[in-house]
């Protein structure tokens, strides 16, 4: 799998769409550790991690509107990406050139301040603090996780056969104490997902226990559980009836196809979920039961078409306005692809490169959670 992602519920209420959103986990290259390098190649290294970081305005920018979104709405995902650009900018550099890339991006971003004060717009406390440094990047915690990210990985490429992910998600980050994911995949399931809190300091029990329940209550109450994906499918026997019964029997396929493709000329959307006989369907049902279906749909529209049922040109039209209705209903939809089990979850505190705490919160007697994977 190159990519997984946690299926986040919505609490929109609107029935029109699957009831989740996918909080994708970025991954992580697998890290050089700087002390084994040759000199040449960590200097390129070195050179292309600072110009990504200190000679590009869009950093700055971005630390200044996350200062503006912090102040004016609580908010602290925009200090999570950055935090996130610059973990992966700088993971394989010594933790001396990550504090010096930091300073000198802290002291570059004192001297815009300076320069641009009357057009950031901050209010004047929030400008007075930034231009004393108060929200100056801290390179404390940047080296912890990149730490525990070289450590980590390490660990998981011990065992050759153990497939794994270990990333980030900007949003989570922000909202709910997780650092970074990670995700041990056996068969097409993920077995064991982590989330994993790392810290610069050493935290009392109380704090720990805190965020063991942050990561806790993130996953009994805000991801989807597997089950609920099926209980937004019709039902078997309707779904029987609807396509084993007709599309799915060639017989009855061709005998309906010869009605539709006859000098079939283009329909409205709405008109074509009537031919196929979806239209007494909710939006998610159609396009859950015609993305399911849509390549046997094809298949038997070519395999009439090969039988001299149907002629090329209508053929032709009605596989063109098929595609275009099942991209259009999955997109209004929001159905995610690829779905896969979560079997376990753990919650993980860590300190520079070592775990301090590692508990279980939830496992598969449970019910397993939802996730959807992109397969290699």
């Amino acid at each position: 799998m190159e990519q997984i992602s946690i299926l986040e519920k919505d609490t929109s209420g609107n029935k029109e769409r699957f009831p989740a959103h996918q909080e994708i986990v970025h991954k992580f290259d697998t890290p050089t550790d700087p002390s084994t390098m040759k000199k040449s190649e960590y200097d390129t290294i070195l050179t292309v991690a600072r110009e990504a970081v200190l000679n590009n305005q869009n950093i700055l920018n971005a630390i200044v509107e996350a200062i503006r979104s912090k102040t004016t709405t609580r908010s602290t995902i925009k200090f999570a990406e950055i935090e996130n650009e610059l973990v992966v900018q700088c993971i394989n550099l010594t933790d001396e050139d990550i504090t010096n890339i930091v300073r000198q991006l802290n002291r570059k971003l004192l001297q815009y301040i300076s320069l641009n004060a009357s057009s950031l717009d901050i209010n004047g406390r929030t400008l007075q603090e930034a231009s004393i440094g108060k929200w100056n990047l801290n390179e404390k915690g940047l080296i912890s996780v990149i730490n525990f990210i070289r450590t980590r990985i390490a660990f998981l490429r011990s065992d050759p056969k153990q497939k794994f992910i270990l990333g980030f998600n900007n949003n989570l980050d922000a909202t709910t104490s997780i650092d970074l994911i990670e995700a041990i995949l056996e068969g097409e399931d993920i077995r064991q997902l982590s989330l994993i809190q790392v810290m610069t300091t050493p935290h009392p029990e109380d704090e720990m226990a805190i965020m063991h329940k942050k990561h806790r209550d993130f996953v009994r109450n805000e991801v989807l559980k597997f089950k609920e994906i099926g209980n937004l499918s019709i039902p078997p026997e309707q779904e029987r009836v609807l396509f084993e019964e007709t599309l799915e029997n060639q017989a009855i396929m061709f005998e309906r196809l010869f009605e539709i493709c006859v000098e079939y000329t283009s329909v409205s959307k709405n008109q074509l979920t009537k031919i196929l006989g979806i239209d007494g369907l909710n939006k998610i049902q159609q396009a859950w039961i015609l993305d399911t279906y849509f390549d046997t749909i094809v298949g038997q529209i070519n395999a009439a078409y090969s039988e001299e049922y149907v002629e090329e040109e209508n053929r032709d039209a009605l596989v063109r306005d098929l595609t275009s209705l099942r991209q259009s209903l999955v997109s209004k939809a929001g159905i995610p692809k690829n779905t896969i089990k979560i079997h376990t979850v753990r919650s993980v505190i860590a300190m520079g490169n070592r775990e301090i705490r590692n508990i279980e919160i939830h496992n598969s007697e449970e019910e397993p959670l939802a996730a959807t994977a992109t397969a290699y």
